[in-house]
């Protein structure tokens, strides 16, 4: 058992003394490299499918039905059960506000400020379930929407790409 250990830890030893020289320059060209913006709508349409299949909505709301003595917050957010809870009417609003800021970032219709709009909403809707200690892998998602609601590039695929090319449209982005 020992010698599998040691023979691996060769194997990954002499891997990474090999991709120690070159591997600072293809991460440096992978992160540096230029690429079209479609490959971001796409992203974006993707995203933003899986937001409104995902389930979120619902979770949300029935977590928000149990009430605030059932909230067992992550380690370091103990601070979030002195602040007012919202009643279930609205935690519902607001995930028929996500839900509304979704399609409209799935279709492109005023793309940046949709993606922003959802990066709100979508903390308090996907942390919901967190506070109430079911902790998932999800909370990629939102980081996923926070970085792309910095990116002027998301709008290619999009409504507002559509009738900007008109020039009808004036750009709020």
């Amino acid at each position: 058992y020992i010698i599998r250990i040691y023979l691996l830890s060769i194997l990954f030893g002499g891997f990474g003394a090999y991709h120690f020289n070159t591997g600072f320059k293809r991460i440096k060209s992978f992160f540096q490299e230029r690429c079209h913006p479609i490959n971001l709508s796409v992203l974006r349409i993707i995203i933003f499918t899986y937001l409104l299949v995902g389930g979120f909505h619902q979770s949300a709301i029935t977590f928000s039905k149990l009430g605030k003595d059932a909230l067992v917050p992550p380690f370091g957010w103990g601070f979030l059960l002195d602040v007012p809870y919202p009643s279930a009417e609205v935690v519902t609003f607001l995930v028929y506000l996500f839900w509304i800021s979704c399609v409209f970032g799935l279709l492109g219709i005023f793309t940046l400020r949709s993606i922003q709009a959802s990066t709100i909403l979508g903390f308090f809707i996907i942390g919901l379930p967190m506070m109430y200690g079911k902790i998932n892998s999800y909370y990629i998602i939102w980081h996923i929407l926070l970085l792309m609601s910095f990116g002027p590039k998301t709008h290619l695929l999009s409504i507002d790409a559509i009738l900007k090319k008109r020039k009808s449209f004036p750009s709020i982005d």
